[in-house]
């Protein structure tokens, strides 16, 4: 063909829920937050609250979810404690130990007894 009467446009758009569910604009779990294509932009995100899952204080909602605080009375305990994982748990979480110390340089343990 030398000529053609007509006018062509093309576009592309990635589909980016379908890969890692949108990471690292998204939580790459999707069981912990929903990702929703958006048509030439970013994934919109939001963690999955009916799963029981909430965005980590500080990070925008669907980038970095996390299981909900369970509600507790802090005026009745000594001390709380957050513990969470930094890597995938595809097998469950296994803690072989927990140690506490008593300096911010972790150079000085205290007993497991004097914790009482």
């Amino acid at each position: 063909l030398k000529h053609v009467n007509a006018d062509f446009v093309g576009a592309e758009d990635v589909y980016e829920c379908e890969m890692e569910n949108g990471a690292p604009a998204c939580d790459s779990d999707a069981t912990r937050a929903q990702c929703t294509e958006v048509l030439g932009g970013p994934p919109e995100c939001a963690c999955r609250d009916s799963a029981g899952y909430v965005a980590v204080p500080g990070t925008p909602d669907g980038t970095n979810c996390a299981v909900k605080s369970q509600e507790f009375q802090q005026h009745s305990l000594d001390s709380y404690f957050r513990i969470y994982h930094s890597d995938r748990l595809d097998f469950g979480w296994r803690v072989a130990e927990i140690g506490l110390f008593s300096d911010a340089a972790c150079s000085v343990a205290v007993p497991y007894d004097a914790t009482s």
